[in-house]
Formats: C-alpha cells, structure tokens, sequence
C-alpha cells in the first residue's frame, strides 16, 4: 500500500511541476519555468496528449515544447533546439496549434547559428598539432638509450596522448553538428594544452638521451684513464728491470721487453689507443718482466753451478741440480708467464717430480693457470676453478707454510689461495 500511495504522488508531482513551469512561462518566469519543467520531465518525460492538470482541466502534455520555449525566450538557442528535437520526436507537438510557433522560433534559432567554420578549423589545426608532436615523440621509441625505461616511462604519455586526440576529434565533431562555439574553443583550447604537454614530454626524452650520452662518456673516459694508468705502472716497472749479460734467452726476452715498452710509451703518449689495448699492452709488459727476471734467475742458478763445479765438482754439482727447477717445471713456467694457461695445466705433473718443493711449484702453476681459466670463462667454468682449489689443497698437504710469490700471480689467485682449505 504505501508503494501504491508513493507512485501515486509521484504521478501527481509531474503534473503540479509541469503546470507550475507553464504558468512560469507564460508570466515571462523562464528561469523558474525551466526549473520546473526540468524536475516534471525527471518523473515523466513522455508527452501525452492528454493529462488531467487539476479538478476537470485536461491538457496535452508536452514538457520537452515549453521547455524550449522557455529557454528560447531565456536566450539559449542551442538548449532550445535540444528539446524542440525532443518534443518532436514524440509527435505530439505536431497535432497542436503550438506546433507553428514551434516552427518559427526554430527558424529564428537557424538564422541566429555562428558561423563555426573558422574556430572549428582552428581547433582541428590545433588537434593535428598534438597530432604531429604525438609522432615526433612517438620517433624516440626507437632510441636505444630509452628503450629499459620506455615502457614504464615514457609509453604511457604516448598512449594517454593519443587517447587525447581521439577524444578531442569525436567532441568537435559534435560540438560542430551542435554551432557549439564555446564547446569548439574549450576543444582548441585542450588541444593546444596537451601538445605543450607532450612537447615537454619529448623535452624531457631528450635530455635524458643526453643525460645517459655524458654519463656513458664520463665512464669511458674514467675507464680510459684507468687503463692508461695500469699502463704506465707497468712501462715505470719494465724500465726499472735491471738489463744484464746472460743467456740468449735473457737477451731475447730483453728484446721483446724493449719493444713493448716503446710500444706503451708510443701508445701513452699519442692517446689513440682504446682502454682494452691499454689493458692488454699493460698485461703483456708485466708478464714479459716476469719472464725475464724467471730467466734471469735461471741464468744466475747455471753461473753458480759452473762455479761451483769447479771448486768442487762433485759436491757443487749436486747442490746446483738442487736449485735448477727440473726442465717440466721451467716449461710449465714459462707457459704461465707468457700466457699459456691451457699449456702449464696439461705441463705440470707433480707426480713425475721426485722432490716435495718442486711438486710445490708445479701444483702452484697448474692452480694458478686454472683459476686463469676460471677467470677468462667469465666464472662459468667451476670445474677448472674446483681444479685448481684442489691443487691448493695438495701443496698446502705437502708445505702448510707455502705461501706464493707476491709479485708473480693475481691478487684474485692469491685470496683463493688463502681461502682455501
């Protein structure tokens, strides 16, 4: 019952607000009759041709006529036209007197329509602006600087952008259709203010390609000046080698050494080189100065077995055997030094040595020339790494005070040595 009751003072409510936006308009109330009419079609917004006002009094119903009437006389053509095309539609207006005076205010309106053409041009030029600066920022997808932060970053500015145009091309139209001026300006007037917005996006793109640009140039000039660095340390240390008479191998190598230290001398002073060929130059002056002092001691060792033979040939013979490393060692040596690290791992056979010291030093190369491995597989070859802990474990079962060599090995080889077990 009290739904029944509801619908039906709601059906009541209709008709007193369509009377009274009548009355309101008739007395020249437009502002209030608009009012009115507005809340009587909100309940029904069907006409009808025939609806009991009040007592005995039936009138048609034609909320969407008066409504334009009123706000044609309030002066909004384009509100009136709106629900003049409304009430035609119901086809009820048509059958009345009224219909007449609806016509010619409609004609009033036509003949008071702006001419949009040029603000709508206008604003179709500003969307193909945002258009045109949508593809220019749509260019820097392709730059390989951004493409890690392209996604998250910068592709959704896109694609909101783009969405913009759309929307923008679809109100025109409508806002065309409609001589909407002031509809038509606020388009130009977003059109204009998202391509700024995506001018500066763009702006911002790129100086972060040139942001990127310096940080990569101040990191290879960094590297650059470290490896040019690396190289004269080890050019000062192959010039401070004491050059001597000696063997031909000791003269060979000293050779080489000279021609690589004119090679790094040439290379530091003319700055053509890349860090890469710094950092190769520096490795092979060190490892050439390794080589030659190795010689050098070796040459040394000959010259005090010679003297030694012939104070006491016996006994000096047998105590400078000691001192010279057998031929396997001193080949598994010199592979390591000058670089042969897969040479010194198949050369080192600490079982084919009879003394404990240079099973020492063989295991020492071979350990050292597999961590080398390791190291030149970009830490993916373990096994040559569990190799070489191996061999460490072995020489330190052998001699648990051995220590290597400072000067001879990496400090990588040297913490593993010291790490291991």
């Amino acid at each position: 019952m009290l739904g029944l009751v509801f619908a039906v003072v709601t059906h009541a409510d209709f008709k007193r607000d369509y009377g009274s936006g009548v009355r309101d308009y008739t007395k020249g109330d437009y502002g209030d009759a608009i009012t009115a009419l507005q809340k009587a079609i909100d309940q029904e917004s069907r006409a009808q041709e025939k609806v009991r006002i009040y007592g005995m009094r039936y009138e048609p119903y034609m909320p969407y006529f008066f409504l334009g009437q009123a706000k044609f006389k309030n002066g909004d053509c384009a509100g009136a036209l709106a629900a003049w095309k409304e009430s035609l539609a119901q086809e009820i207006i048509q059958k009345q007197e009224l219909f007449s005076e609806l016509q010619a205010n409609m004609a009033s309106c036509d003949s008071m329509k702006v001419d949009v053409t040029k603000i709508a041009q206008e604003a179709q030029e500003a969307i193909g602006g945002l258009q045109e600066n949508i593809d220019l920022f749509a260019n820097m997808e392709s730059e390989q600087l951004l493409s890690s932060e392209w996604t998250s970053r910068w592709q959704p500015e896109l694609t909101r952008a783009r969405t913009t145009v759309q929307t923008l091309s679809a109100r025109l139209q409508t806002a065309i259709d409609e001589t909407d001026e002031a509809g038509i300006r606020a388009i130009q007037t977003e059109a204009q203010t998202a391509s700024s917005a995506i001018t500066d996006s763009q702006g911002l793109a790129v100086a972060r390609v040139n942001s990127i640009k310096q940080s990569q140039a101040r990191d290879a000039s960094r590297q650059l000046s470290e490896a040019r660095d690396a190289l004269v340390q080890a050019v000062r240390k192959g010039k401070a080698i004491e050059i001597k008479q000696g063997s031909a191998q000791m003269a060979t190598l000293q050779q080489q050494l000279q021609t690589l230290l004119a090679q790094g001398e040439s290379n530091i002073d003319s700055g053509s080189a890349n860090p890469k060929q710094f950092r190769e130059l520096a490795q092979n002056i060190s490892n050439l100065g390794r080589r030659y002092i190795l010689s050098e001691q070796d040459w040394q060792a000959e010259q005090r077995q010679l003297q030694l033979a012939e104070e006491n040939a016996a006994e000096a013979k047998a105590a400078a055997q000691r001192r010279i490393p057998p031929n396997a060692l001193k080949q598994a040596a010199e592979a390591y030094f000058a670089g042969n690290y897969e040479s010194v791992v198949s050369l080192s056979n600490p079982d084919s040595l009879k003394e404990d010291r240079a099973k020492v030093q063989a295991l020492l190369f071979r350990a050292a020339a597999n961590h080398k491995l390791y190291v030149l597989s970009g830490e993916s070859d373990t096994q040559a790494r569990q190799r070489s802990e191996d061999d460490i474990r072995a020489i330190k079962r052998l001699n648990r005070n051995f220590s290597p060599y400072i000067a001879a090995f990496s400090p990588g080889f040297l913490e593993l040595f010291r790490q291991t077990g």
